[in-house]
């Protein structure tokens, strides 16, 4: 599967679905409903709205890939090759995120903060070929 960027980019919309929260987060912020709900309500809104997709975390890939049809744009940032300092509380490999449903993973801090960001990327890239 070829990962392109400009497939995301051109696309009119993308609702983004926050990765770094929890049920316990929603619930201080005032939310009730789980993690599930939450990603799902605005998904199904953004399909009816003309959306083109969503951005969410790999966990919610599949899910979100049976409620919008083989069409929509999937784009997962939080994935992650094992890295404890993660900050997305909803994480997933890229490939199991591709392999879920995702259409586009995002590869973020790992790769820019790397000290040969090249070499990570190379590496990185033959670890998602699904």
């Amino acid at each position: 599967m070829a990962l392109d960027f400009d497939d995301a980019r051109d696309a009119e919309s993308l609702v983004e679905h926050v990765t770094s929260m929890t049920e316990t987060d929603l619930a201080c912020v005032g939310i009730d409903g789980t993690v599930d709900e939450q990603v799902e309500r605005p998904a199904v809104l953004a399909r009816d709205s003309g959306c083109d997709g969503v951005v969410a975390s790999p966990a919610e890939a599949g899910p979100l890939r049976a409620l919008l049809g083989p069409e929509a744009l999937i784009v997962t940032p939080g994935v992650s090759f094992g890295d404890p300092t993660s900050d997305h509380a909803r994480t997933g490999t890229p490939a199991a995120a591709l392999r879920s449903g995702a259409s586009h993973v995002i590869l973020g801090r790992g790769v820019s903060k790397a000290a040969d960001p090249v070499a990570v990327m190379r590496e990185r890239r033959a670890a998602i070929a699904v």
